[in-house]
């Protein structure tokens, strides 16, 4: 079993990061989890129906705080947070988060999960090849077939087992 403590901390604003949220609200004797995420929640990349579900439960949301470290005092953890502000758009479209100068917040908890960043790990291929996949999942590399979110970015689930199943057909 996963122990994130009776307060947990999830730092993202992703797909991962809500489904993250959602499991510590069910685990046993969590009392309180934190969501951290570095913009707006108007920005967050998740899917609509995953941050709404999310929004449903009895989680604090903190938006415009970066995370920069964490200390342990007597046992317990403290997510020292810098303030953010929202900047000029960058390549995604959504507006850059920038840090305000001055005193960091910090969060007391007693487990921190990160879930940021998702990125592919493609070592024997350059991402474009996986991405640049046709409608049945073939990429340009021969007898090579990808699907979910190799192929599409973040997506959802059922995505991903569509993406199989039309890969499987053309294999």
């Amino acid at each position: 079993k996963p122990f994130v403590g009776k307060n947990a901390v999830i730092i993202g604003g992703g797909n991962t990061a809500m489904d993250a949220v959602r499991t510590a609200v069910r685990l046993p004797g969590v009392t309180g989890v934190h969501l951290v995420y570095r913009r707006t929640i108007a920005q967050m990349p998740a899917a609509r129906e995953e941050l709404c579900a999310v929004l449903a439960e009895d989680v604090v949301i903190h938006e415009l705080l970066a995370p920069e470290a964490i200390s342990q005092s007597d046992g317990r953890l403290g997510l020292q947070c810098r303030p953010m502000r929202l900047g000029a758009p960058d390549a995604s479209g959504r507006r850059r988060p920038q840090p305000l100068p001055g005193a960091t917040v910090t969060i007391i908890c007693d487990g921190v999960v990160p879930a940021v960043g998702q990125q592919l790990e493609c070592a024997f291929c350059h991402q474009d090849d996986l991405r640049a996949a046709g409608p049945d999942g073939a990429t340009r590399l021969p007898g090579v077939y990808t699907g979910g979110d190799a192929h599409r970015g973040a997506a959802t689930l059922v995505d991903a087992i569509g993406d199989g199943r039309r890969a499987a057909a053309a294999i």
